[in-house]
């Protein structure tokens, strides 16, 4: 699976940032077909300090894109936002 990070829109006076990513099953993959979880997503690599990860859809399908939104708290220079 390939994953994009698209956009990111900070929240401004709220201290949340959320970040969209694009996802697609690579062309090369033996797979037609791929079930989703929001679980899988909870790594180091896509989110630090997660308030809530949602999927527009469930299965990712080849050819398909699939979107992947994460809200996180947003630590700026001063500290944590509120």
């Amino acid at each position: 699976m390939d994953v994009l990070l698209n956009r990111q829109i900070l929240a401004d006076g709220e201290g949340l940032i959320l970040k969209e990513y694009v996802l697609s099953l690579k062309p090369t993959s033996d797979k037609t077909a791929l079930p989703l979880d929001e679980k899988f997503f909870f790594i180091p690599e896509i989110t630090q300090h997660p308030v809530g990860i949602a999927l527009e859809h469930m299965t990712l399908e080849m050819g398909q894109l699939c979107r992947l939104f994460v809200v996180e708290k947003h630590l700026n220079e001063k500290g944590w936002s509120k």
